[in-house]
C-alpha cells in the first residue's frame, strides 16, 4: 500500500524549498517504520505545460511553474507505519507545499491522493479538475459510458444526473 501526493505551483518556489523537502526526506529515511519513499520533481512552465493536440496534462492548472513535487510513501499495513506515512504526508503539505509553493489554491495532479477524495464535492473536484465546465462535461461523458456508475470509487467522477 502507498500514499501518493503531487502538488504543483503557480509561482516559483520560495527560498528554502529544497532544504525543507530534503529535511523531510532525511526523516523518512531515518524512520524505524517500514516506509519507503519515491519522489520526483518535475519542473516546467511555458511550452512545457501543454501535451499533445488537446493541450492537456495531469495538472488541471496548466500555468504551473513547478509541475509537480511527487512524494510517494510505500508502507506496510501496520498501524504504526500507516500513522507515520500519514504524518509524513501532512508534513510534506504543511512544511514544503504550503510554505514554499502555491498554497491557495493548491495545484494538484488528478492521479494523486490528497486527503478527502470524494469527487462529488466541489471543494474536492475543483482542486483536481479546476474548471466547472470541464467537470460537467466529464460527468456527461461518464453518464454516456457508465450510466450505472459500475466503475466507481471515492475518487471517480459521478455520472451526470437527469
Amino acid at each position: 500500500p502507498y500514499r501518493k501526493t503531487c502538488y504543483g505551483s503557480k509561482e516559483k518556489v520560495t527560498e528554502g524549498w529544497a532544504k525543507s523537502f530534503g529535511d523531510l526526506l532525511n526523516d523518512v529515511v531515518a524512520t524505524d517504520e517500514d516506509i519507503s519513499c519515491v519522489f520526483q520533481v518535475v519542473v516546467g512552465g511555458g511550452k512545457h505545460t501543454s501535451n499533445g493536440k488537446a493541450n492537456l496534462n495531469a495538472i488541471a492548472h496548466r500555468d504551473a511553474q513547478l509541475h509537480g513535487a511527487i512524494f510517494d510513501l510505500f508502507r506496510s499495513d501496520s498501524e504504526d507505519a500507516i500513522k507515520a506515512a500519514d504524518a509524513f504526508s501532512k508534513r510534506f503539505e504543511i512544511e514544503v507545499v504550503n510554505r514554499h509553493q502555491t498554497a491557495h489554491p493548491k495545484v494538484m495532479a488528478q492521479w494523486a491522493s490528497h486527503g478527502d477524495l470524494e469527487m462529488n464535492k466541489k471543494e474536492v473536484w475543483e482542486k483536481y479538475i479546476g474548471d466547472e465546465a470541464l467537470y460537467n462535461e466529464l460527468r456527461r461523458i461518464k453518464k454516456e459510458v457508465d450510466p450505472n456508475d459500475v466503475f466507481h470509487s471515492r475518487f471517480t467522477i459521478r455520472p451526470a444526473e437527469d
